[in-house]
């Protein structure tokens, strides 16, 4: 429609012409009456101004939900790391442990997944060496009579692993 012609609307009285009104932005064209025209064009403006807002609003949330990833994937790195740390923490205490207690418990007892947990397996692993190596003190006190004379050392290879501690144990 060519710009800045009068024209007949259905609202106007018969043989009456209504100027109209034309707004350019970014390529649109509206067109209304010109009473009606500056309102429309007002709220255009404010519809455009909304639009506007919105965009930078979206830009901003996008913006928000990049460092969220980005603070999601540090937090991801951070619970790897810190398991790491404790596992070491752990290992390093078991060994503490096994080291203060050489001797005096079963080892392969000595478990847990957290310090309280190694520490209460002690006392278990202590109660479980006490009652093999007492096991261990009786049978050798049995099968030694008293006053034999010992006749040379036998082969420790055929012997099982409590036999050779009970061997350790009568000299």
């Amino acid at each position: 429609m060519p710009e800045d012609q009068p024209i007949a609307t259905p609202e106007s009285p018969p043989g009456a012409a209504v100027e109209q009104a034309t707004t350019r932005s970014g390529g649109d064209e509206v067109t209304g009456n010109a009473g009606a025209g500056a309102a429309d064009v007002a709220e255009l403006e404010a519809l455009r101004t909304q639009l506007v807002a919105l965009q930078e609003e979206r830009e901003a949330v996008e913006a928000i939900a990049i460092e969220l990833q980005q603070a999601d994937a540090r937090a991801e790195q951070l619970r790897v790391e810190l398991t790491e740390v404790r596992a070491a923490q752990l290992a390093a205490h078991r060994r503490a442990v096994l080291a203060e207690h050489r001797g005096q418990l079963v080892e392969e007892l000595v478990m847990g997944d957290s310090p309280e947990t190694i520490d209460a397996s002690v006392e278990l692993a202590q109660a479980a060496y006490a009652r093999v190596a007492g096991q261990l003190r009786q049978q050798a006190a049995a099968v030694v009579p008293a006053g034999a004379s010992p006749r040379g050392e036998p082969s420790a290879d055929h012997l099982s692993p409590f036999e050779k501690i009970a061997g350790a144990l009568r000299r």
